[in-house]
């Protein structure tokens, strides 16, 4: 009773307490267990064959890096915009000022316990400095949609974001995948 008295001076509404015993249909319509979905988000790949043959020949050795990056004055479409050869030293001279990409990049690491190396396929995702604020957010909520979009082409072993190209090197990534 003394709650109630403390809880109305301060905020000036009558407190209202439930217990976990006593559910309503308004506290379980809220419950996360019962949510009826929520927002999902809806991409489009800009002609997904190319970009599909392109993903393909990164993972056949034909290419060692593919970008992808939402298509200029649309917020949901995806395209391919490079694919090329010489490793990611290549990749870093493409690394965007004021747009996202999405990449998938080919690696050479070393085997776990072993002196033979094995190629890896890593989701690296490359933020230019000036690219906007909402583009920034609503990419991070979209990461994994394409990433199971490359994924559904191509296997993936991991994700890395380097914050800076300085960041954006062989070791940086291959290290991701070291014991």
């Amino acid at each position: 009773m003394q709650y109630d008295a403390i809880a109305q001076s301060l905020t000036r509404m009558r407190a209202t307490y439930h217990t976990s015993q006593d559910p309503t249909e308004e506290r379980q319509s809220m419950s996360r267990s019962h949510a009826k979905g929520g927002t999902t988000f809806k991409m489009t790949v800009v002609d997904q064959p190319r970009v599909e043959a392109a993903l393909r020949q990164v993972f056949e050795g034909k290419a060692d890096w593919v970008i992808l990056a939402y298509v200029e004055g649309k917020k949901d479409e995806v395209e391919l915009v490079a694919s090329g050869s010489g490793g990611v030293n290549a990749l870093k001279a493409q690394y965007p000022t004021n747009r996202i990409y999405f990449c998938v990049v080919a690696t050479e690491c070393q085997a776990t316990g072993s002196r033979e190396t094995v190629k890896k396929f890593t989701v690296v995702t490359l933020i230019g400095n000036d690219a906007k604020p909402l583009q920034k957010a609503k990419s991070a909520g979209q990461r994994q949609d394409i990433t199971d979009f490359i994924l559904s082409v191509v296997p993936v072993h991991g994700h890395y974001q380097p914050s800076h190209p300085g960041e954006l090197t062989e070791e940086t990534i291959s290290s991701k995948y070291r014991d």
